[in-house]
């Protein structure tokens, strides 16, 4: 047999070998995406862009859309940013959380004196609750020195009484007996309702 008849033979046999091992390889890639579980559907959620108080009205910086797994997306988280710009947040939602229906209730920022904020507040006796209507003039007392009661805010206006589905969704702390509600007042004074709240619920008085 001529050597350059073995020589081609020997090229040949070579190539084809060559060939059949990138079509194995071919073939495992194809069989392993094949085998592969589709990836999760995912759906827009609007989620908090930094860790927002309770109370403040939502600016279009304070939240952006981030794209989940749809299983986890909860039943009524808002999907479009619009659906929350300007609404008062019933209570504090952390950085990446995502804002609900019952997190936040409706917009009320126009109705607000200027220097005004929206606070939310706990009280202490949740029947009082059904005595208040939006609207009401009351004042707000928190633990003060010697375990006395001290005047926290004095003829704030009640904005609101949020549903028990709007101040609830795991707002509020787990057998607390408080209910919350909205209220109109200067900065300083949210500042000083948010610390008194630290130390339990506040009382209510009727004007």
């Amino acid at each position: 047999m001529p050597s350059w008849f073995r020589a081609v033979r020997k090229t040949l046999s070579w190539h084809r070998r060559a060939v059949a091992a990138v079509c194995a390889v071919v073939a495992v890639l194809a069989l392993a995406a094949a085998l592969r579980p589709p990836e999760a559907p995912r759906a827009p959620v609007v989620v908090a862009a930094a860790t927002l108080r309770g109370g403040q009205p939502v600016a279009p910086g304070d939240v952006r859309v981030a794209r989940w797994p749809a299983e986890l997306v909860p039943a009524e988280a808002i999907t479009d940013p619009s659906a929350v710009i300007g609404r008062t947040l019933a209570a504090p939602v952390t950085s990446g959380s995502p804002l609900t229906a019952v997190a936040v209730v409706a917009d009320r920022s126009g109705a607000l004196a200027p220097g005004m904020v929206i606070a939310p507040v706990r009280v202490a006796d949740p029947d009082l609750i059904a005595l208040l209507r939006p609207g009401d003039r009351i004042d707000l007392l928190g633990a003060g020195a010697e375990g006395r009661y001290a005047v926290l805010a004095d003829g704030v206006r009640l904005v609101a009484v949020p549903t028990a589905e709007e101040s609830g969704g795991g707002l509020a702390p787990s057998g607390s007996g408080a209910s919350m509600v909205l209220v109109e007042v200067d900065a300083d004074a949210a500042l000083t309702l948010a610390e008194a709240a630290a130390a339990g619920p506040i009382a209510v008085v009727l004007r």
